[in-house]
This record gives structure tokens, sequence and C-alpha cells, in this order.
């Protein structure tokens, strides 16, 4: 007989902490394990916790270590929930934050204590005169915005990304929610996908636009849905069935490989490919913190292959949809400047780059029509 362990709010953070931290998890994903497999009282305050621990992070690792030199690991991210606790969370008594704290250290519970208690006697402030760690994002990331938009629209990016993102809801037809953010919804829009149209959504999961696509004309036509991964496809077949939608049809499918039975079959074509996430650090915070990927070449390679994919697949009088939710210029205007200039027989019929304000995810929308 298995017994289950009980864990307490705080002790949910904390092991999804440290699985952000020493495992490299994505904190949304451990977030939906964790609490999906342990009796929460209040999942508002454990993601609040953990995601304002990370969105903070190098803004309270620059504090902590005002009071400490060397420390461990488990240690640091627990006076990190501590310090975000003290200053952030207004819910939370100082002697709970400090006490809570503690009692979740595994060795050394004095040491805890006294540095939260330092920390509260010297006023609880937060301090630091640098970019990069006042918003908690790499050097990296703040060059590439600052030489793309300037210092202004970058401090505009740094300072949304420290607040808590809205959930986003889109009500189909027949009254059914689904979640997606704004962005998302606008770039289907965008593209005003027609009743009788074949689509090829090349990029799929977890299915959001092909669905929305799927509303609008009126669950008639076809959609083909791919995605790289099989458990990916499946999140996409699960969705449409909840939803009553038919004409999406998934496959497990690598959409930087031509498929040649499948060129000049769509009327549109849905190319949300992958990229590197700068437009969503508000909803996953561990993007800012680890900066541009070394591999960020590769994925430039992967974007340019399915656009080029994309544009072997449309009709003529077709268009295509490229969108991503970064702001980072190189994987936007550069991949479609590249295409149209390698490709005279299409034209840019509409870009925008969207940044992250209200309830909008940073995010690309590009409108091309193959004209020949």
């Amino acid at each position: 007989m298995q017994i289950r362990i009980k864990l307490n709010d705080r002790q949910i953070a904390y092991g999804v902490l440290l699985d952000v931290e020493r495992k490299q998890a994505y904190s949304n994903l451990a977030l939906n394990v964790y609490i999906s497999e342990n009796p929460v009282c209040n999942s508002a305050f454990i993601r609040e916790l953990v995601y304002g621990v990370l969105r903070n992070q190098y803004l309270l690792d620059f504090n902590i270590d005002k009071f400490v030199k060397k420390i461990k690991v488990a240690d640091r991210v627990l006076l990190r929930m501590g310090f975000y606790q003290l200053c952030f969370m207004n819910s939370v008594s100082d002697y709970a934050a400090v006490n809570e704290t503690v009692n979740l250290a595994r060795g050394d519970k004095s040491f805890i204590n006294a540095v939260l208690r330092n920390f509260i006697r010297n006023g609880k402030e937060l301090t630091s005169d640098s970019l990069s760690v006042r918003y908690s994002c790499h050097e990296s990331i703040i060059k590439l915005f600052y030489d793309a938009y300037g210092a202004e629209r970058t401090e505009e990016i740094l300072k949304h990304s420290l607040l808590t993102p809205t959930l986003t809801e889109r009500v189909n037809k027949n009254g059914l929610i689904s979640i997606q953010g704004k962005s998302s919804q606008k770039a289907v829009a965008t593209l005003n996908p027609k009743s009788g149209e074949h689509i090829i959504d090349m990029c799929a999961a977890p299915g959001g636009k092909s669905l929305y696509a799927a509303d609008i004309m009126n669950n008639q036509g076809e959609i083909l849905a791919f995605d790289l991964y099989e458990h990916r496809v499946a999140l996409i077949e699960k969705e449409a069935k909840r939803l009553g939608v038919d004409i999406v049809k998934t496959q497990v499918k690598d959409a930087t490989v031509l498929d040649s039975e499948l060129i000049d079959s769509a009327d549109a074509i849905i190319c949300d490919v992958p990229c590197s996430g700068l437009g969503t650090i508000a909803k996953k915070p561990e993007i800012k913190l680890k900066g541009i990927s070394k591999d960020i070449n590769e994925l430039y390679d992967i974007q340019k292959k399915i656009l080029d994919n994309a544009g072997k697949y449309v009709k003529v009088g077709g268009r295509i949809l490229y969108s991503t939710c970064t702001i980072n210029p190189k994987e936007n205007d550069n991949q479609v400047e590249n295409f149209l200039k390698e490709n005279s027989n299409f034209e840019l019929i509409q870009q925008e780059q969207i940044f992250p304000h209200d309830d909008f995810d940073g995010f690309y929308i590009t409108i091309i029509k193959r004209i020949s």
C-alpha cells in the first residue's frame, strides 16, 4: 500500500521552486503536477509564491547576498520565499513568513531564522541600481530589447514582466470556454479563416489556434493539425472532442520536413513557429532568467525551414499566418523579409508587432499572400 504524503501549500511551492532550480523544470508544468498530486488549501497562494519568486529572483538574490556570503541551494530557495512573502505578500504577516519558512528548513533552522529577522530589522528593502537585477532579467535579453527598441520601450517590457498575467478565455459559438491568450486569438482572427477552407496548422499543439479557426469556420472545411510529439497531438484531440469540433484532423509530423503530398494544397496556413518566447516572460519567468540561448541560431534555422515549407503548401491566392510569441526581430521581421526576398511570388499583406501590455502577450503577426 502506497502512503500518500500530505504537503502544505508552502511545501508545494518549495518543491516546485527546487525542481525549477535543480532540474531546470518548467514552473507551469511542475505546478500542475504538484497541485494535482497533493491536497491544497489555496492554489492561488501557491502560484503567486512560485511565480513571484521567479519573476523577482535576481532582485531577491542580490539582497539575500547582503546578509550571507555562502549558502546552499535549498536554503537560498527558502530565503527567496521568505523575502518575497515579507516584501510582496500583504496577506502574510511577518511572523508567519518567518515561522513558516523556518519550518520548511531541513538543515540549520536557526540560520534561516537569523537571516530573515536581520532582513526585517534592516527595513525589508529590496534595492538595486542595476536594470538587470531590478527586473530580474538576464543581461543578454535586456541588450536585445535595447538594441531593437531603445531604453524606454525596454523598461516598459521589463515592468510588464513583473506583473501577474490575467487568465484570458475564449467562448466558442456553443458557449464552451477555452483558455487562450488575447494575442493568440488576434492572430487567428487576422488570418480570417473561412467556412469550407482547407487549412494546415503546422505546429498546432496544444491546439488553440486550430480550434479557434474551426469555430470561425463554423466547423465546416478541414484543418490538418500537425505537431512533432504524439502526446501533444493527443492534447489537441482531447480538446477538439470536448469542444465538439470534428474538422480538425491531427497527425504527428515534423514541420521542418517537406511533405510532397501537401504541396499546393492549402487555402491558408497557420505557421505559429517555435520561438524564444520573449513576449511571454511574465507567464514564463524562467525565460528571462536563462537569457538568450546559445542555440538561438538553430532556432532561426527551424523557423526558416517551417516557413519555407508553408510557402510550398499554400495555393496560389492562399495566405500564410506567420506568428510567434516573441519580440525578437530576428525571429519576426527578419524571417519574413528573407522569405519575401527568396520568394517573389508572395506579397506582404499585414504585419504587426504586439508588445506586452494589459492582457496581451508580446506577439508577432504577419499575413503573407501567394500571388502566383
